[in-house]
């Protein structure tokens, strides 16, 4: 039984970090950008769910400026900060997007404090990215 759960294990470890390694080496298309970040996004077929609801990842590089906004909004946390990994799911039919994750990443790859993190696109790219995602 021992055995069985050690397998077990192994394989929801290895399936978690293939999932995570399919973004890393995604193709990114871009969204948007500002004088703040640059949006991309990315949906693959393994994130398509029943009924035409679709998860999507969203990267946000941001600019000097940007992150100049976050150091002065939540600290010198922020100082080293690069982008932003957003994980999305969005309803097509309903066109309803729901942020499920933020995570931020310093210039060396480190996840930030994240308690304070917050969905940065305007409603204007939440539409946008519903457009592309959905049609």
């Amino acid at each position: 039984m021992k055995s069985l759960s050690a397998k077990v294990g192994v394989i929801l470890i290895g399936l978690s970090i293939f999932a995570h390694a399919e973004v890393w080496g995604a193709d990114w298309e871009l969204l948007s950008s500002t004088d703040l970040y640059e949006v991309f996004y990315y949906v693959s077929e393994s994130h398509s769910l029943y009924k035409s609801t679709v998860h999507v990842w969203i990267k946000l590089e941001y600019t000097e400026k940007g992150i100049a906004q976050f150091i002065s909004e939540f600290g010198k946390d922020y100082e080293k900060l690069s982008y932003s990994l957003e994980y999305w799911e969005i309803n097509c039919p309903a066109r309803k997007p729901r942020l499920l994750s933020v995570k931020q990443y310093s210039v060396e790859g480190n996840i930030l404090n994240t308690k304070l993190a917050k969905n940065r696109l305007s409603k204007s790219l939440d539409k946008s990215l519903v457009a592309a995602v959905c049609e």
